[in-house]
């Protein structure tokens, strides 16, 4: 394998980022519970961005903000483009899957950890609002129990939104103490 000798280096002295607006998400009265890092995310391939509010999640066009910063907007901007869906608790971390086709939100609810799995197209098309409610959602268990969930996907309307069964990885653990799981958020 032969190896090339790299081009001489290109000093650019005319890129710069230029700052569209700012959007005032959160109230200063609201207590995030998260690191405001943890609760962005964002999904280039679908000109989406996704910020964690303490009752749901904010879904932004990345277009409509442009199209907001090349108008005469200066200050703060509060009143802004987005799409809202409601969370059954306070998120506290927000991540898109590296083919950008999932957003995972993980969130606390009734002491346990719950991350909820968002398809991302569906935020981008036009009737996402009878779509966004559908996720899946998986119970986060410490390593040695792997949770078998077999009802997918769900919506968060229903009571029981998924049934399963723990399974430990442990071989202190025999199969006849695997418990039944039906939980809800």
């Amino acid at each position: 394998m032969s190896v090339s000798t790299p081009t001489e280096a290109l000093d650019i002295q005319d890129f710069q980022f230029k700052l569209l607006c700012r959007l005032q998400v959160f109230h200063a009265e609201e207590n995030l519970g998260a690191p405001a890092v943890n609760l962005v995310a964002t999904a280039s391939k679908y000109g989406l961005i996704f910020v964690g509010c303490p009752s749901s999640i904010q879904v932004l066009q990345s277009s409509s903000l442009v199209k907001l910063g090349s108008s005469a907007v200066t200050g703060e901007v509060s009143e802004y483009p987005r799409r809202e869906v409601p969370l059954p608790s306070r998120p506290s971390h927000f991540a898109v899957s590296c083919d950008q086709s999932y957003l995972v939100v993980t969130l606390l609810k009734d002491l346990c950890v719950h991350a909820l799995v968002y398809n991302v197209p569906s935020f981008a098309s036009q009737g996402w609002e009878q779509q966004a409610d559908r996720c899946f959602s998986v119970l986060l268990l410490p390593k040695h129990c792997v949770l078998v969930v077999y009802k997918l996907p769900v919506r968060l309307s229903e009571p029981f939104p998924f049934s399963g069964y723990f399974r430990s990885s442990r071989p202190d653990i025999s199969p006849s103490e695997c418990r039944h799981l039906t939980t809800g958020l």
